[in-house]
């Protein structure tokens, strides 16, 4: 949540310095989530089947698509259409997340959910805290750059085996 909400809480400004105009910045918020509705209806079957699946190949493009902003920095309408793939894969990991969280939580399952929801109001917070901070001493690109080097930093991580909950023999 973290890597997502450095740069997401500042999506604002980030559209309309990429030359989105202010009537266009709500159609591409409300597209965001129209997106994100879409991706966690696409993700319900997979988060049964193959939850770690479905979670790296979200992973992998919510990275990809915080790429994709920041190198469409001469686009308004390529950073809009980045957005909203930013938008469809975000829209799983909460359903994937907290299916691994369950998968996880081994003897202490009614521990999963709260735990997961703890953690995504603090890297919400600790999100947007470090990106106001970043952008009162940097700009927006900069904010891209950290949100997809940690994001990518999390696929990463994904890839070590056995270090998903579902990877685990149950």
């Amino acid at each position: 949540m973290t890597a997502q909400f450095t740069s997401y809480t500042y999506v604002e400004p980030l559209l309309r310095e990429r030359g989105v105009t202010e009537e266009n910045v709500s159609i591409v918020l409300l597209g965001y989530g129209f997106a994100g509705v879409m991706g966690l209806l696409t993700v319900l079957r997979l988060s049964d089947r193959s939850p770690s699946a479905a979670f790296r190949f979200a992973v992998g493009l919510v990275a990809l698509s915080i790429v994709g902003v920041l190198l469409s920095r001469e686009s308004a309408v390529w950073t809009a259409v980045f957005v909203l793939i930013w938008g469809l894969t975000f829209g799983a990991l909460p359903l994937l997340v907290q299916v691994l969280g369950l998968r996880g939580a081994g003897a202490l399952p009614s521990a999963g959910a709260p735990v997961n929801n703890a953690s995504f109001n603090v890297g919400i917070a600790a999100g947007s805290a470090i990106g106001g901070v970043l952008l009162a001493l940097t700009n927006l690109t900069v904010l891209l750059v950290s949100s997809s080097v940690l994001m990518l930093a999390i696929f990463a991580t994904t890839l070590i085996p056995r270090w998903l909950p579902s990877d685990r023999a149950h």
